[in-house]
């Protein structure tokens, strides 16, 4: 498989003395970055940064199937978090990434299991790109995998992989429950996931019992605006219309 080849050249080819930190989801494509790696025999030590809203099939997948996978656990989960600051995080504010999935991996050179194919904004990204916040290299050999390449390899490999993408589940992603970026798919994740839910309207109260979200009547109207990714204004104006209908 020329695609793997080149791969393995990639990681090799930027192998640092210290190795690589691996930042591992156990998502699919997290999955393939580490068994290339394993092929390539390059150093890498391999780490999942626990959110406390992943997926409890999630979790017991990489428990199981990746022993050697250390978790790093977050001084504040999410919920304390949103509490703290009185802001859900959003498309465009995503503490949440920096808070819970960032830490410890200063001056180190990162592997990411980041696509082309997945967004428009990950199209623009580059291979190795210098991250000045956190002083690290990012490394991303999978950015031209397509979705069947990477199936394609676990296949081949027969690799096991999370239940979620399987039926009754049928995720195209697994990330965490209630991410903004999910769009309208985590009222799905809510129908699956109800404590999930009901943790965020508590924090959401919470939050408005301090002065957040005044606008809003309810809990449930600042979970409604928050999923739907949308402006205040064009929220409301949406939410008077009877026709506007809540998949929730």
């Amino acid at each position: 498989m020329e695609l793997l080849e080149k791969t393995i050249g990639r990681l090799k080819a930027f192998e640092p003395k210290d190795g690589y930190y691996g930042a591992f989801s156990g998502g699919k494509d997290s999955q393939v970055l580490y068994h290339v790696a394993q092929m390539s025999g390059v150093k890498v030590d391999w780490h999942f940064h626990v959110t406390t809203v992943d997926p409890p099939q999630l979790l017991s997948f990489i428990r199981k199937n990746y022993p050697d996978v250390e978790w790093s656990r977050p001084a504040k989960t999410m919920f304390q978090l949103i509490e703290e600051k009185k802001i859900l995080p959003t498309r465009f504010v995503r503490y949440c990434c920096r808070e819970l999935k960032e830490g410890g991996r200063k001056g180190r050179s990162v592997l990411v299991g980041v696509r082309a194919e997945e967004s428009a904004k990950r199209s623009h990204y580059q291979m190795v790109e210098a991250c000045q916040r956190n002083h690290q290299h990012l490394i991303r050999p999978l950015l031209d995998w397509k979705w069947g390449d990477v199936w394609g390899f676990l296949h081949s490999q027969n690799i096991k992989h999370c239940e979620l993408y399987d039926p009754p589940y049928n995720f195209k992603r697994i990330g965490c429950i209630g991410c903004p970026m999910a769009g309208r798919g985590v009222w799905r994740e809510f129908r699956l996931f109800p404590n999930f839910k009901k943790a965020y309207l508590n924090t959401i109260k919470k939050a408005m019992e301090h002065g957040a979200y005044r606008d809003h009547k309810s809990p449930e109207s600042v979970l409604r605006w928050w999923i739907a990714g949308e402006n205040s204004k064009t929220f409301f104006e949406k939410e008077k219309q009877e026709s506007f209908c809540f998949d929730n």
